[in-house]
């Protein structure tokens, strides 16, 4: 019993310590790019690159629970995480420098989503940002497909009004020189970009553990409890 007792305790406080659901839900359009505009050949401001037609938006960002049935609204201050890509930049929540402008979904009655858009902004470089600092999106939407946009102008910086996140640009240049754009105009079907996929937690994998540990201790205890047969010599 105190095997027993040695292996409960820290499994037991390793479950209890985190959440005992998470999902992921991945976007992606249904094709690549088929508008492209470039950013000049000689770049002027910022840090000038272009899309072509092999890139297509997508990524996927975590929640700590799945968005429930007949709901309507922005779940970006609940994302736990996210990664994403435009085709020429990486959006990553562990990157310091990206952050979510909006995420808007809509489920029906059985949680299947049913419409959905995302716009994830990032900063080309860290530090004091503001009028002229350069910034690269990625947008993606069931109604609309998806947006990549790669050395944006920046005019004001301040908090997303609809996520709170705060050091993002608030308007710009759309458009600009030295920007460079690219769009699937989609469709982006409503749902079918969208699949959900559960994330094994601490506590599930300590469930599997303590249940093979179990049944070694079980198999090791009958082993020892089996009756030995004596061989006599004739």
């Amino acid at each position: 019993m105190r095997v027993f007792k040695w292996l409960v305790a820290p499994l037991a406080l390793a479950g209890a310590a985190l959440p005992s659901h998470a999902v992921t839900y991945e976007v992606r359009t249904q094709g690549n790019y088929t508008t492209i505009v470039d950013a000049p050949a000689v770049c002027g401001a910022g840090s000038c690159s272009n899309f072509n037609a092999s890139m297509r938006p997508g990524g996927r960002f975590h929640l700590v629970a799945p968005i429930p049935a007949n709901f309507s609204g922005d779940i970006g201050a609940q994302v736990t995480g996210f990664s994403f890509s435009n085709g020429i930049d990486t959006f990553a929540s562990t990157d310091g420098l990206s952050g979510i402008w909006s995420l808007f979904v809509a489920t029906n009655s059985s949680g299947v989503i049913t419409s959905f858009g995302l716009s994830i902004k990032r900063w080309q470089v860290p530090g004091l940002h503001g009028t002229g600092s350069h910034f690269d999106e990625v947008n993606i939407s069931s109604n609309g497909g998806g947006v990549g946009t790669h050395n944006t102008h920046c005019l004001f910086v301040g908090p997303s009004p609809v996520t709170g996140v705060p050091d993002m640009c608030t308007n710009f240049v759309g458009g600009h020189a030295n920007e460079s754009r690219a769009f699937d105009t989609g469709p982006a079907t409503a749902g079918i970009p969208v699949t959900m996929t559960p994330i094994p937690t601490l506590s599930e994998y300590g469930l599997i553990l303590l249940a093979s540990l179990l049944g070694m201790f079980s198999l090791s205890k009958l082993r020892r409890a089996a009756p030995r047969t004596s061989h006599g010599r004739v």
